[in-house]
This record gives C-alpha cells, structure tokens and sequence, in this order.
C-alpha cells in the first residue's frame, strides 16, 4: 500500500462524521417544521376547566346506565341527518339539554343545537353541509331534577 492510499483512508472518517452530523441536524429541522405547522387546537376552549368537573360528567354517564335506557343515535346517509332518539322514560315536562357535535381537529366547525324532542322523544339534525369526517355526538340533558349526559362517536 502506499502512501497515497493511506491519507485518503484517514481523510475519510471526518466526512462521514460530517454526514451523519447534518443528518442528525436536518432530522431536527424537519421535525421543528412539521410539527409547528400541524394544527394544536385543543378538543374544547375551556379544556382545563372541563377537566375539573369530569366527575360529574362521569356520574351522569352512570345516570344514563343506571336508567338501563340508552339513546340511540344514528347517522342517516341518504338524507344527510342525525336522528337523536332519548327513550320515553326521560320525557318529561322539565326536559331540556342540548347536543354538542365536535371535532377533533378543528375546533371552528363544533357545533351545537338545543334539545328538542318530538312527542315520539326523536330529533332530527340536518348535517348535509357538514364537513364530512370523524364526530363526537355529545347529549346532555336534565329530567326530573336529575342530570344525564351519553356520547358517542359518528362518521359522516
């Protein structure tokens, strides 16, 4: 071997450092800028303050099971509408509530709407100009002094 050879073998190490070096630091670089670019919204405003009386919420969901009459809601493709279904036992002259649709990834098409059953405890939501994706359906609602509250997840 001869001399020639020798120093291009000890000048090669360096470059590879370099390499794997600008690698590691472009590696950063790209996740610095994808990941202030995705939207970070939260799921709702007052997030935290929610968070504080999620025992309640958890005691109203055990209102719901505990009346052993579930509401049933269904997501209708043919006419585009939500149909909320609150079982008769809760039909009384002091229901009121209302019914929360959110999304996840953007806060600024959460939408809600006051409860309003017909004599048949049915309610029907026209979602067609919706945008189309994953939901969150939540009902919340007093009958008799008692506070009830279900959510459940819809694609439309």
């Amino acid at each position: 071997m001869n001399k020639i050879d020798e120093k291009k073998k000890g000048r090669a190490w360096p470059v590879g450092i370099f390499i794997v070096y600008i690698a590691f630091v472009g590696m950063f670089v790209a996740v610095y800028v994808i990941g202030s670019s995705q939207n970070n919204d939260l799921v709702a405003k007052n997030y935290y303050e929610q968070e504080l009386k999620y025992q309640q919420r958890i005691d109203e969901m055990e209102n719901v099971k505990k009346s052993g009459a579930l509401p049933v809601v269904e997501y209708n493709k043919d006419r585009h509408t939500v149909r909320v279904k609150i079982p008769g036992i809760f039909l009384t002259s002091d229901l009121r509530g209302k019914i929360a649709f959110s999304r996840a990834d953007d806060a600024a098409l959460d939408f809600n709407a006051p409860l309003k059953m017909n004599p048949d405890t049915v309610q029907i939501i026209p979602v067609k100009n919706r945008k189309k994706g994953r939901w969150v359906c939540a009902l919340s609602w007093e009958s008799a002094a008692k506070k009830y509250y279900w959510k459940t997840i819809l694609v439309f």
